[in-house]
């Protein structure tokens, strides 16, 4: 298994405590036009990908620290992922939340750009936590990102597992694994919250 699932990850008040967060209209969502910045390649071409924007709220940002008075709301999370998995965490790396709609010629066969979060760190965990039911799967491949040796071709990779977003479920998995969020086909938005972290000891 690439991943794990954590079934109802917090409970039932925390989860309509946090819908209730972001989609209250003082939420600060910013735009961005492309999620896969720093890239030149030309995806439409790709019949697999899908380039989109999205919205994002980047709270903990490694080594600036935090980046916004919300990610504090979010400890919870982190809590009972600590609790339920019996890990401790030892430094956050980075924390974003990205929500994204329809688009034009998307499928549910097709998936965003895969990739692993952060590109100068190795041997941390990653945890998605999903606020509502949607669908476009997480998807995650069988590459594993390694510091110092060649990428591989990531745009012919091959799906090997993938999870729909259920409101309240979290799923963590090695930071170094490939994988690729999506958008939403049939439902109006998808919305996650990423945390990027390491733990105290070897828990691999």
């Amino acid at each position: 298994m690439l991943k794990t699932v954590l079934k109802d990850l917090i409970e039932p008040k925390y989860q309509i405590f946090f819908l209730e967060l972001i989609n209250n209209n003082t939420f600060p969502w910013y735009h961005a036009d492309n999620i896969i910045r720093g890239r030149n390649t030309n995806f439409k071409k790709f019949k697999n990908i899908t380039e989109t924007f999205a919205l994002e709220h980047v709270l903990y940002l490694y080594p600036k620290g935090i980046n916004s008075h919300y990610y504090e709301f979010f400890h919870p999370i982190l809590a009972s992922f600590e609790k339920r998995t019996g890990f401790n965490i030892k430094e956050m790396l980075r924390c974003r939340l990205r929500r994204t709609f329809p688009v034009a010629g998307h499928t549910l066969d097709k998936y965003n750009f895969p990739h692993t979060d952060l590109d100068d760190q190795q041997d941390y965990k990653s945890l998605i936590y999903y606020f509502e039911d949607s669908d476009g799967d997480t998807i995650w491949f069988n590459e594993k990102f390694k510091l110092g040796q060649p990428e591989p071709n990531l745009l012919n990779l091959k799906p090997a597992e993938r999870q729909t977003p259920k409101q309240g479920d979290g799923v963590w998995f090695e930071g170094n694994q490939y994988h690729a969020g999506n958008n939403p086909v049939n439902c109006n938005i998808r919305t996650v919250i990423n945390f990027d972290f390491y733990i105290y000891g070897n828990n691999n």
